[in-house]
């Protein structure tokens, strides 16, 4: 998962803050930490891992501060979707006065939400003020009024920004130029851009072509060889070169009806934006 983008409201323990972060397929920089990121701690990193337990289950994130532990409480409705929520104490363990810590986790599209807060009220009154903001939490789709790009030649569509547009090269390839202040560069440079190919496997399997287009692209021993991954319910196959300091290139292949496969390709700094996040979140197949 790639913390994407956060909103935090109040002092350094909030009342109320929303993280959101990208399920699938985009990683974060192979050891980078999100310096700077609020509450990207041990227990947002492995939140997917702790959404199967049941109500009562007490989950304790490794390395979490202060041995902070979570309890699982019943399920709630968010923004009209369901929504698993856990407690904790921000001191490590429950004690009178201390500082409640709850994280409500739903998921809308590609996008897991964190919704968090911390409440030291009395018993009886606590979690006041947060259930009443998060009565009022609505989720809306930032890319309703996007730009639509359909390629009956690649047989895929996608939606983008206006002020984003997207170019075909002389091999096929649609680039999207993310970083317009910077010169246009080849997908595996130091910026920010998203590009889509499709082609032939002729005789091998996507398994075998992939693993074969890792050995030709990989560029060191901190490359990332290729897993399985899934992009908008379609399963396929990633993997991560890394380029220049501080940039990598992360790879999607995609199993394509109307052509053998499709590419995805996003050259990227430390972590992708949320544009780029959004355009993959929008990304199908043409019937």
């Amino acid at each position: 998962m790639t913390l994407n983008y956060e909103v935090q409201e109040g002092p350094s323990a909030p009342e109320f803050y929303v993280n959101a972060l990208f399920s699938a397929p985009v990683e974060s920089f192979v050891n980078f930490p999100y310096s700077g990121v609020y509450n990207y701690d041990s227990f947002a990193t492995n939140m997917q891992d702790y959404l199967s337990t049941k109500t009562g289950d007490v989950v304790k994130p490794p390395d979490q501060p202060q041995g902070e532990v979570f309890t699982r409480l019943p399920d709630i409705q968010v923004g009209g979707k369901a929504a698993v929520v856990f407690e904790g104490n921000l001191y490590g363990v429950q004690q009178p006065g201390g500082a409640d810590d709850r994280r409500v986790v739903v998921k809308n599209g590609e996008f897991i939400y964190m919704i968090g807060g911390y409440d030291n009220s009395v018993a009886g009154v606590k979690w006041g003020r947060f259930d009443q903001i998060l009565s009022t939490f609505r989720f809306v789709d930032e890319t309703a009024g996007w730009e639509t790009y359909v390629s009956a030649q690649l047989g895929i569509q996608f939606k983008h920004p206006f002020e984003v547009t997207p170019s075909v090269t002389g091999t096929g390839r649609i680039f999207i130029d993310l970083s317009p202040q910077e010169r246009s560069r080849p997908i595996d440079a130091p910026g920010e851009a998203v590009s889509f190919f499709s082609g032939i496997l002729e005789s091998q399997s996507l398994e075998e072509f992939v693993n074969q287009e890792f050995e030709d692209r990989k560029s060191g021993v901190s490359d990332s060889p290729p897993v399985e991954t899934t992009l908008n319910n379609i399963k396929g196959y990633k993997h991560i070169v890394l380029g220049s300091l501080f940039s990598q290139s992360q790879i999607i292949y995609l199993p394509n009806p109307k052509r053998d496969y499709t590419y995805i390709g996003i050259a990227t700094r430390i972590k992708p934006s949320k544009t780029a996040n959004q355009i993959l979140s929008t990304f199908k197949f043409l019937d």
